[in-house]
């Protein structure tokens, strides 16, 4: 049997494709028609821009591509051929060279993430209209209060300041990156969480037996990474003592640095007393290591040393450096399986891990069940 009802809408969309294509030939580069409604390769385009700019794969491809010997062998070209005379000239000629070389990169990822955007737009798509369908869609007030916060939320580089939306926007503009297709991206998806949770919510039911499988888990794995959860925690205090311009070209003001530094390590124990004795010297900057562990000079510099015992000074070409172990001293709490705060955290973690379970289920039942007609 025909459903009148979806035949009439098709036939409606066909007549406003035909009508729109004869007014504006760009209305009919439609190329995804999803029940109603319609995606066109500016869609595909602008997804694509992101998913490249967002790509962590594209950034080392590109990395990759720089350091490579063609890449030199192409720059040593472009020099003799164009010959800067200037530094500003040749920064150019840097900046002409990269962008050939992203644009290059970015087209051989284009195929293979131009299908995954097409995917997401359909999706996207399908998730408005079954908020729409059941009155939960986000009104746009709404929409624009959240994107409001998400702007008060960044702060502005020279002032420090949380910036206002005219500057979100602008910072926005100058990434390749449209408000309003963000906007319209958030807008969406918390229309589609709050659908989802109206829809099974109340459906999804967690055992006792569940939650006191993962709080037993979860002590168990607390204890076993107690010691890795607390070298995560320490941070490496480096203290540099820079030479002089003049000191790069004598070893006589390199060794009086050297001494200075081994001067300066001894009758410290804290990183507290050491930042604050650092700050008081002229041409000595104290910066803080996150997983310094992993660097081996570092744990060479530092071996069999406490918190806050400086290393023996290490030599560079520019500065020598001091090294210290800095804990943050605080130790992870094991919560004992009995602990209503625990289990309260533990039942709403399996309830949202069952919900996203059915969200991506229902997802695929409406993508089965809708009407997409690729161009």
């Amino acid at each position: 049997m025909i459903d009148l009802a979806r035949y009439s809408r098709t036939l409606l969309v066909v007549l406003t494709l035909f009508v729109l294509g004869i007014v504006s030939p760009a209305f009919a580069d439609i190329k995804v028609i999803v029940n109603d409604d319609l995606i066109t390769t500016v869609d595909i385009e602008e997804g694509l821009k992101a998913k490249l700019a967002r790509s962590k794969a594209l950034r080392l491809a590109m990395m990759k591509r720089f350091k490579s010997n063609s890449t030199k062998e192409k720059w040593r070209e472009m020099v003799q051929r164009e010959r800067p005379t200037s530094k500003e000239e040749a920064q150019k000629l840097q900046r002409k060279l990269a962008a050939q070389i992203k644009r290059d990169v970015a087209r051989s990822f284009k195929p293979r993430l131009r299908k995954a955007v097409i995917q997401d737009l359909i999706d996207e798509r399908l998730k408005y209209q079954a908020a729409k369908k059941n009155n939960v869609l986000l009104s746009m007030e709404d929409a624009n209060k959240m994107m409001k916060r998400l702007a008060s939320g960044n702060k502005h580089p020279k002032t420090g300041k949380p910036l206002t939306l005219a500057q979100f926007k602008k910072a926005l503009k100058s990434q390749g990156v449209s408000f309003k297709k963000l906007q319209q991206r958030i807008r969406i998806n918390n229309s589609w969480q709050r659908y989802i949770y109206s829809k099974f919510g109340r459906q999804v039911s967690v055992t006792e037996k569940e939650i006191q499988q993962l709080m037993r888990k979860d002590k168990s794995s607390t204890k076993k990474s107690v010691a890795s959860s607390t070298a995560d925690k320490v941070k490496i205090l480096k203290v540099s003592f820079i030479f002089p311009q003049k000191a790069k070209s004598s070893e006589a003001d390199k060794s009086k640095r050297f001494v200075e530094a081994d001067t300066f390590r001894k009758n410290l124990s804290s990183c507290n007393k050491i930042t604050q004795k650092a700050a008081l010297k002229s041409n000595v900057k104290i910066k803080y290591i996150n997983n310094g562990m992993k660097y081996a000079k570092i744990r060479t510099a530092i071996k069999g040393r406490k918190d806050g015992q400086l290393s023996a000074p290490v030599l560079f070409n520019d500065f020598v450096a001091l090294y210290t172990r800095c804990s943050s001293g605080g130790k992870k709490v094991v919560i004992k399986s009995g602990d209503p705060a625990k289990r309260k955290k533990v039942e709403a973690f399996l309830k949202k891990k069952a919900i996203s379970r059915l969200a991506k289920r229902h997802l695929r039942d409406l993508r089965q069940d809708a009407n997409i007609e690729y161009r």
